[in-house]
């Protein structure tokens, strides 16, 4: 069955539906973009659902707090991915791997800058790699570290170079004054 309209809207149980210069307003006679839903509050904007597994809902557009909220679900209908403008909100991924310049992160956050490896936190160990995409330690850094405030040491600091702890420890001085720790090596 067709049904063919005059004019531009009409409405169904008092909600407005308009079509308009190749746009369509949901709820308010007025579109400014292809389509426009305005939306009471306390309803959902927009939600998908996967007819192909029981209806769930795989995509909601929404409010927190008066500001903008996107969820996206897994196939249990448990919020995957939810991004929330509102600053005082949560906003998280709890879908896999995040990859930030990369489409195939090597852990649970992969950064990737200037088309290098800039940051990685390891999915199963929880290491963290600056520069390198294994770290094998807490904190994993490829490269020169520097810093310009103090750095201090905690209980069982341990110097060791490429050549090993129990070779080098001799060649290391260490000079302490005023809780400060300057270490150097001497060959």
């Amino acid at each position: 069955t067709t049904m063919r309209l005059t004019g531009s809207a009409f409405s169904v149980g008092g909600s407005t539906f308009v079509v308009a210069g190749g746009k369509v307003g949901i709820g308010k006679a007025a579109a400014s973009a292809t389509l426009v839903v305005y939306s009471p509050i306390t309803a959902s904007m927009f939600e998908a659902h996967n007819t192909s597994n029981l209806d769930r809902m795989v995509v909601r557009i929404n409010q927190w707090n008066n500001h903008g909220l996107l969820d996206v679900f897994n196939t249990s209908e448990t919020i995957a991915i939810r991004l929330n403008a509102d600053g005082t909100a949560p906003a998280y991924f709890n879908a896999g791997n995040v990859g930030i310049g990369t489409t195939g992160p090597a852990g649970t956050l992969h950064v990737r800058a200037a088309g290098l490896d800039a940051i990685v936190v390891s999915s199963t160990t929880g290491n963290v790699g600056i520069g390198t995409v294994s770290p094998g330690a807490k904190l994993d850094v490829a490269g020169v570290i520097r810093s310009t405030a103090a750095i201090y040491p905690g209980d069982g600091l341990a110097f060791q170079s490429s050549r090993g702890l129990a070779d080098d420890a001799a060649s290391y001085r260490t000079v302490f004054s005023s809780n400060v720790y300057v270490v150097g090596y001497s060959s």
